[in-house]
């Protein structure tokens, strides 16, 4: 109804609105979930039984379902009229469960040789929606007992509680790593507090106890952190980590983003003084013909502070492999080792650095032609990446300051699949400004890593 204002030419308008009949949820039923308890896919809904029906709240409820990593490709889910009544509906969302995980897992393979124990890994430990990691592994480079534990709603509003212990031998010589040797063990506890749908904060606190010894093959970068600080050390540190989390599903995301900060920090009592931060970027968005644009991004800074001269190297960046940038032999890209006779090429091992940037570019490609394309895809990728340091020295080889012009490149193709014992990835490639100093391999493949 428009009232006219003739003096100030203006027009007041008032609607009337006629409410109508509403509906209301009567039931919400799962339907697939042979293995998820009800109650992990309920703590999920927006939509509330005996509520009115939004379509909007339903839509959030299937987003919701689909990021926990659960189940196959797309949740459905179907608003059905109850018999007999005019404003009430059942509303029946129907997922496919994928494995998220592995248990009992007793063999592994990487770029760094064969790994047997024995493990139980799993993100919705016996359908309960909390993620268990337990294990026994020996492998040429690591010996280590491990448990960790996270309950994502430990309490009804949501706020999670985790926490974690590990034993664990390296000889990082085996690892194509500087040789040295570490002996640890600590303990963490982790809280996860919601800030909104997609946001959450995240305070832990742990203990870590590790003696450090060097032998021949160490290298001068080593016995130089030995001599300054120590063999053994003592910390205990604090960390804080903000993360945000608007991707589509768990597994094989379509659109939405990812993005992590995090920073520790050494507490008063510590042996050494440190900090480590990170940030890791994840970006997906579809394009016509089904094909998807991925970026990712990772980077980490490493500092020392008060009376402690140098960050420990076994808290180093590494670059190269399967997980960081393809094409690249694992961990070989930056700084190498230098030993006391000088630098021998024959035996070169990377040391990392303090400074590690790492990303790259997918353009993700249904593969319709194989027997279930919702746990299959293939990509071309361009990824980039380098560690740096601030403290190169003078007898350092392959160091350098951050310099954009010396990050490494390659150019493939790549395929994850989603199989029994996790995800298997393979990628061929050609790479980019490498040096003589850069190990290459054409042809990679991992079991535990997707993009």
């Amino acid at each position: 109804v428009p009232e006219i204002n003739e003096d100030t030419g203006t027009v007041d308008l008032t609607f009337y609105i006629d409410p109508q009949q509403r509906t209301y949820v009567r039931r919400i039923v799962f339907l697939g979930n042979n293995r998820t308890h009800d109650v992990v896919l309920r703590r999920e809904m927006r939509q509330m039984e005996g509520s009115w029906a939004s379509n909007r709240l339903i839509e959030n409820s299937k987003l919701r379902l689909e990021r926990l990593g659960f189940f196959k490709g797309e949740v459905q889910y179907e608003t059905i009229p109850v018999p007999g009544v005019s404003d009430q509906v059942d509303i029946e969302f129907t997922v496919e469960e994928e494995v998220s995980g592995s248990i009992g897992g007793s063999f592994g393979y990487s770029s760094w040789g064969l790994v047997l124990g024995l493990n139980y890994s799993e993100n919705n430990a016996f359908g309960t929606g909390k993620k268990v990691n337990l294990g026994i592994n020996d492998s040429s480079w690591r010996r280590s007992y491990s448990f960790s534990y996270l309950d994502p709603y430990f309490t009804i509003d949501g706020i999670g509680l985790g926490y974690g212990a590990y034993l664990r031998k390296t000889d990082y010589g085996n690892f194509n790593i500087a040789a040295y040797n570490t002996d640890s063990y600590g303990g963490s506890v982790r809280f996860q507090l919601p800030i909104s749908e997609i946001e959450s904060l995240s305070l832990s606190l742990a203990l870590d106890n590790t003696q450090l010894a060097t032998n021949f093959y160490s290298s001068r970068q080593l016995q130089d952190f030995y001599n300054s600080e120590g063999s053994e050390f003592t910390t205990y540190s604090a960390s804080v980590s903000w993360a945000r989390f608007s991707l589509d599903r768990g597994l094989f995301p379509t659109n939405g983003s990812s993005n992590t900060i995090s920073l520790s920090l050494t507490l008063p009592g510590s042996n050494l003084n440190y900090g480590r931060f990170t940030h890791e970027f994840k970006i997906f968005r579809p394009l016509p013909q089904r094909l998807i644009f991925g970026y990712r991004s990772r980077i980490g800074i490493l500092f020392a502070y008060e009376d402690t001269e140098t960050a420990p190297p076994y808290q180093h960046f590494y670059a190269g492999g399967m997980r960081s940038v393809r094409g690249f032999r694992q961990n070989y890209l930056g700084p190498k080792a230098v030993y006391d006779s000088g630098y021998n090429p024959r035996y070169q091992r990377p040391v990392g650095g303090p400074y590690s940037l790492a990303g790259g570019f997918d353009l993700i490609i249904p593969l319709d032609f194989v027997p279930d394309p919702r746990s299959v895809r293939g990509s071309i990728f361009l990824d980039y990446g380098n560690v740096f340091s601030d403290g190169c020295r003078s007898y350092e080889v392959n160091c350098y300051e951050f310099d954009l012009s010396e990050l490494r490149y390659s150019l493939g193709v790549g395929v994850t699949w989603i199989t029994a014992l996790g995800p298997l990835s393979f990628a061929i490639s050609q790479v980019f400004n490498d040096t003589p100093d850069d190990r290459t391999e054409t042809f990679q493949f991992e079991i535990g890593t997707q993009f």
